[in-house]
């Protein structure tokens, strides 16, 4: 008896095991981003607390330049800001991947039962001389 088969997203045709490996790498890729979460960079370890309020200059300084100071974003592009809150939403950017892995998961399982379910039971030629 042949595996059973599905095509999947009318692409490519998977056998139960195939998909299975495929799912694993699919979660190893999702899980592969928590170590970037944890060895980012953080706003306070690039030194931008927000806790400072005047420089070496006292009251010369201009508000605007003060202001950007107070900011814990101060002095940054704002590609670098966007990056960084990007990569502190990692951990739900990863929980969401792993739900939707999960959910896919299980209905391709549940539709490999299907079809498995489906075909018809062929009996085997050396169990049936035995009966």
């Amino acid at each position: 008896m042949e595996p059973v088969q599905l095509k999947l997203y009318g692409l490519f045709k998977h056998t139960k095991a195939s998909y299975l490996k495929q799912q694993l790498v699919s979660v190893l890729l999702a899980l592969s981003l928590l170590p970037v979460w944890l060895l980012a960079p953080s706003f306070e370890r690039l030194g931008h607390t927000g806790s400072a309020t005047k420089n070496r200059f006292g009251d010369l300084v201009p508000p605007h330049e003060v202001e950007v100071q107070r900011s814990p974003t101060g002095g940054l592009s704002p590609e670098v800001v966007r990056m960084i809150g990007l990569i502190h939403r990692i951990p739900w950017i990863v929980a969401a991947l792993l739900l939707a892995i999960a959910v896919e998961t299980g209905v391709v399982l549940w539709l490999f039962a299907k079809k498995a379910a489906a075909q018809p039971a062929t009996v085997q030629p050396e169990a049936a001389e035995s009966s």
